[in-house]
């Protein structure tokens, strides 16, 4: 109970103990810790977890810093072919808890109709006991406005028409 676990009767020499499943949320300890019992003692043996790591990504506009929901993330962890495509939440976020360790690579999938896509991937190393934060901020797509205005008065004209073409790349 408690985090213990306490075993009588045993006879004295050196005993290996190690973990072979670790508590839900912690990162299994693989050491193989020596002790030696002594007749007539108690010996003792503490073994510390560390907790598994959370992930938070950050989505927000890139000019006014408002949170951006909607937009898909995958998370691939770099050595494993595991990957989770999330989606943000009305605070522009999405948590991700009990993580395993190592490097991981966040890529934007989709965004909102009024962003760009940031296409570039970011890298995280999430350690034991600790909050990973990724932020990716979009720029809105842009706007033209066209204004007709008569040369003479300065006054607008309207009835106008323009014929716009996309000449990117």
């Amino acid at each position: 109970t408690e985090g213990r676990i306490r075993i009588d009767g045993l006879e004295p020499g050196i005993y290996s103990v190690q973990e072979t499943a670790a508590p839900t949320g912690y990162i299994l300890d693989p050491t193989e810790y020596h002790v030696e019992l002594f007749p007539g003692r108690t010996s003792e043996l503490v073994v510390n977890n560390e907790k598994k790591p959370d992930l938070k990504i950050i989505k927000t506009d890139a000019i006014t810093g408002a949170p951006i929901a909607g937009a898909t993330f995958t998370v691939r962890k770099m050595d494993s072919s595991t990957l989770l495509a999330e989606t943000t939440d009305a605070n522009g976020e999405i948590f991700l808890k009990e993580m395993d360790t190592g490097v991981y690579e966040i890529t934007e999938q989709s965004v909102p109709d009024a962003y760009l896509l940031d296409p570039i991937p970011q890298k995280i190393t999430l350690f034991p006991n600790k909050l990973g934060v990724v932020q990716f901020q979009n720029y809105p797509k842009p706007t033209l406005t066209i204004q007709k205005i008569d040369s003479a008065t300065g006054k607008s004209v309207e009835g106008a028409r323009f014929h716009i073409i996309y000449a990117s790349n």
